[in-house]
């Protein structure tokens, strides 16, 4: 096994080690943390608040440790729930008020919203306009959150609580609306029981407003629809307000009053029931855990003292783990580097001999490419013995512009293949080469500053000068044989200027050696081009690259 494979091989063993104890150490707390939320409830089933409250603040401080915001939240929720039990309004909508990331649960965002509007709703009078805007805007968003993320029960239920506070407001067609939709959607969840609170709601509107007809007509429903079940609370509000539809009949007024009665008893019973049940759960647990009782807080203490040390000891564990690989890392880089530079030696000898090697190609190259090319021009001008003006001039031009590209390869043989090459040094081997030759008698007097071009470059600039000596020999009437070539720096860049004195015919600007200028001009990449035939002088402006 390689010393790479081997370090992956360990950092991926330490890695399933530290995640299995983490994982193990989250179940555990999320076992305490459901245990408490368990007890709580068993406590607030018997109004025992002090205490659900402390259960609470406990499932607080473990979803706090173990990093769980959503446990954190709940938490909060059922805590802001149990202080409106207790008619501390005030405390649990500054509780609610302060999740502002709830929005991440979809579902808990819901129950913040609608336990909003419940403080809103037991806290409030019904002149008190401010409070009644804040409960209608909770409610209202809560049933857009409820239709987003498909929540049809949460959305029922505030549809219909939303419902029942507007029709106690004078806004019975808004309330009718939210209660029958309320009333559809615990029919669809199979929800007989709220769907009969909500018909109880919808039949307190409909007396309100004097439909008697149907009132009656959904009395006579909801008395089936709740027949023979045990939902006291929601039987003796519906004979309740039964009851007040005929307060002008007293016997029936009297029976339907004595049904409400009835129920309501029962339902006192059963809540006293279940009351008792709680109390004896309470006590079961109380008398086989009596010693854990007396130390729970103790033991709570230190639990978390132990969970604490716990993520410390982790925390510790991942710094180790972290300081022990990045001492491999290191070590493995500094093997690779050591490697690295050996190859990069080795590399840099083998380097050292290609490039001697491609130096002396060089050298042979441009000196067997200008040989050649004074062989070329040699031949011109041996050709052009005998001919005619016209076919003389022709051969010139074209030893003219052999003898400029051979001008530069002797310069780069010269220079072992700079790679740039001084436009002074290179127009002044040009001349030399113009007046072997043709002979010329003219003066050509070079004013070029230290202007380098790349050797690439520098052969098209050879080549516009060239073309500019064949115009001037070929069409140059002045007596002066004067050619000033000068190379100047301006703000541009550099100015070309060329002049040999002399006036052109009309129609030269009609030859095809002005329309090679200008196409060599363009080639550099020269701009404000220009020739005036009276004097001979051509001029643009260039820049170095």
């Amino acid at each position: 096994m390689s010393v790479y494979r081997f370090v992956y091989f360990m950092c991926f063993v330490m890695s399933c080690s530290l995640s299995t104890g983490l994982f193990a150490q989250s179940r555990n707390l999320d076992s305490l943390f459901f245990q408490l939320i368990e007890e709580a409830e068993v406590y607030e089933d018997v109004n025992l608040y002090g205490d659900c409250l402390e259960k609470l603040t406990d499932a607080l401080n473990f979803a706090r440790i173990s990093e769980n915001r959503e446990q954190e939240i709940e938490v909060m929720i059922k805590i802001a729930e149990l202080l409106r039990k207790s008619d501390d309004f005030e405390r649990g909508l500054e509780m609610l008020r302060s999740l502002n990331d709830s929005h991440k649960y979809p579902k808990l965002h819901v129950q913040k919203l609608s336990r909003l509007a419940a403080l809103y709703n037991q806290g409030m009078i019904l002149s008190d306009e401010e409070k009644k805007d804040s409960l209608f805007f909770y409610l209202n968003q809560g049933i857009s959150y409820a239709e987003k993320y498909n929540m049809p029960i949460e959305e029922a239920a505030m549809r219909n609580e939303l419902g029942f506070i507007q029709g106690r407001v004078n806004m019975q067609d808004q309330g009718m609306i939210n209660l029958l939709k309320a009333k559809e959607l615990f029919k669809a969840n199979k929800d007989p029981h709220n769907e009969a609170w909500v018909m109880a709601n919808i039949l307190e509107i409909l007396l309100g407003r004097g439909d008697f007809h149907k009132a009656d007509s959904l009395s006579e429903v909801l008395v089936e629809h709740i027949e023979g079940t045990q939902w006291h609370a929601v039987k003796s509000r519906i004979y309740a307000i039964i009851a007040n539809r005929n307060s002008k009949d007293t016997v029936a007024h009297s029976y339907w009053m004595g049904l409400a009665n009835g129920e309501t008893v029962e339902h006192v019973r059963q809540n006293s029931y279940d009351q008792m049940s709680s109390f004896q759960t309470i006590y079961d647990t109380e008398k086989y855990q009596k010693e854990a009782r007396e130390n729970a807080r103790f033991n709570k203490e230190k639990t978390l003292e132990l969970t604490l040390q716990r993520t410390r000891s982790n925390g510790l564990i991942i710094v180790i783990l972290v300081l022990i690989l990045i001492a491999i890392a290191f070590f493995i880089w500094v093997s690779r580097e050591r490697q690295l530079k050996r190859r990069l030696s080795e590399t840099m000898e083998e380097v050292g001999v290609l490039n001697e090697r491609y130096h002396m190609l060089i050298v042979e190259s441009n000196h067997r490419i200008k040989n050649n090319l004074q062989m070329i021009i040699s031949m011109l001008k041996y050709s052009s013995k005998g001919l005619n003006d016209s076919n003389q001039n022709a051969l010139n031009r074209m030893a003219g512009k052999i003898s400029t590209i051979s001008a530069l390869h002797k310069h780069l043989y010269a220079d072992v293949h700079n790679e740039f090459v001084s436009m002074n040094t290179y127009f002044s081997e040009i001349v030399k080469l113009y007046n072997v030759i043709l002979s010329s008698d003219f003066e050509v007097v070079i004013d070029i500053d230290d202007v380098k071009l790349r050797s690439e470059r520098i052969i098209y600039f050879g080549l516009i000068f060239n073309e500019m000596l064949s115009n001037t020999i070929e069409h140059n009437t002045s007596d002066d044989k004067v050619i000033s070539i000068q190379v100047k720096p301006v703000s541009e860049g550099f100015k070309y200027y060329y002049c040999d004195g002399s006036a052109h015919e009309k129609d030269v600007k009609k030859g095809t050696g002005l329309e090679l200028i200008g196409e060599l001009v363009s080639r550099v990449k020269g701009s404000k081009y220009s020739f005036d035939p009276k004097s001979g002088a051509y001029s643009f402006i260039f820049n170095r690259e």
